[in-house]
């Protein structure tokens, strides 16, 4: 990749998706980025929500976060990724339903 997917975006928000694998039903698995970018340019801002597919409060949040923000009044870039497992909020679980021995995603990042 050659940079971010919201390189040559339009100050406002943009969606878009992230392609990250093919499940072995065949469909393809993708997160969907939701960007606003400011007027000027500045630094970036990542936020990232959606980790447990049983804590749905934090989309609610960003939702309106979306709403009360203005891309004419930011410098910078704000990319939120408001699922980051998509499977296990389709099971409405904090696990991936693949997951074997009950493995939290969170357990995963670094650190």
């Amino acid at each position: 990749m050659s940079g971010p997917l919201w390189r040559d975006s339009a100050p406002g928000w943009t969606r878009h998706r992230m392609a990250v694998t093919t499940l072995s039903t065949g469909q393809d698995l993708s997160l969907q980025l939701s960007v606003l970018r400011g007027v000027e340019r500045g630094p970036t801002l990542g936020i990232m929500s959606g980790v447990h597919g049983d804590e749905t409060m934090s989309l609610l949040l960003l939702r309106r976060l979306m709403d009360s923000l203005d891309g004419g009044l930011l410098r910078g870039v704000l990319v939120l990724l408001p699922v980051a497992n998509p499977l296990a909020l389709g099971a409405f679980s904090r696990f991936t339903p693949e997951q074997h021995g009950n493995v939290d995603l969170h357990t995963a990042f670094p650190g």
